[in-house]
């Protein structure tokens, strides 16, 4: 009879925090800013009178947060009835807000805790949760609100813009206990990205790109020159994150 064989998975059950607490501590500040810049940004251009931002800007962002949403899932692996219409924006919003979030609870407790890359990172992720923001204030800037619920992209975009920020005070707090390389921790971070990238491919592809592309009624439309627009913007988002993502 052959042996019985067993393989043994080592990994490092510690973190790679090596001090700079200062630096780790404005992280929390200058993520935060970015974030909340980018998600309630466009939510004040489009409801203050006195900017009077164009169209073709959130035109633009909406599309660029289109590539820049897709990429990140990849990276981290016709008529209805104003109330049918409602229903089917709010649930796409929805979709989207929780997979941002749920992404971004895990790249702030990891740079909390990172070593020799933290500078890098920290870079990094400030461009990453601005321009995901970005995409997802845009679409809370174009939904079609009712007065009634007129709070809810305020409070959408805030939830987004406090949750790395608490992601990394949080990691900070428990740095001498968190463990981000150790087996089971893994195995954790490795179920809940696939589940983050699972729900921001679905959106991206179905809740975002169909949506504007197919079921649009505007850009079904709309020139030749708008839909190449739409599509560039896209590919810039698109490749933008693909490059910050070499380093994150």
């Amino acid at each position: 009879m052959d042996a019985v064989r067993t393989v043994e998975v080592e990994c490092d059950s510690g973190n790679d925090y090596d001090g700079r607490m200062g630096l780790r501590i404005s992280a929390i500040f200058v993520i935060g800013l970015g974030s909340m810049l980018g998600a309630l940004l466009p939510v004040a251009a489009a409801r203050t009178k006195r900017m009077r931002v164009p169209k073709l800007a959130f035109f633009i962002t909406k599309h660029f947060g289109s590539g820049v949403i897709i990429t990140t899932a990849f990276i981290h692996r016709d008529h209805m009835t104003e109330d049918d219409h409602f229903a089917a924006q709010m649930t796409g919003l929805f979709i989207l807000e929780f997979g941002v979030i749920f992404h971004s609870i895990f790249i702030g407790l990891t740079l909390a805790v990172a070593g020799e890359e933290f500078i890098t990172l920290y870079i990094v992720l400030v461009f990453h949760q601005t321009f995901e923001g970005l995409g997802l204030g845009s679409r809370l800037a174009t939904a079609s609100w009712p007065k009634s619920k007129w709070y809810l992209p305020w409070a959408l975009g805030a939830a987004y813009g406090l949750t790395t920020p608490i992601a990394v005070a949080a990691g900070l707090g428990v740095r001498s206990s968190l463990a981000p390389n150790s087996q089971n921790t893994r195995i954790v971070n490795g179920v809940f990205d696939s589940i983050s990238a699972g729900i921001l491919i679905y959106t991206g592809l179905v809740e975002l790109m169909a949506h504007d592309f197919m079921f649009n009624p505007e850009m079904r439309k709309a020139s030749m020159k708008m839909l190449l627009l739409a599509y560039l913007c896209m590919c810039i988002g698109a490749g933008l994150m693909a490059l910050l993502g070499k380093w994150a």
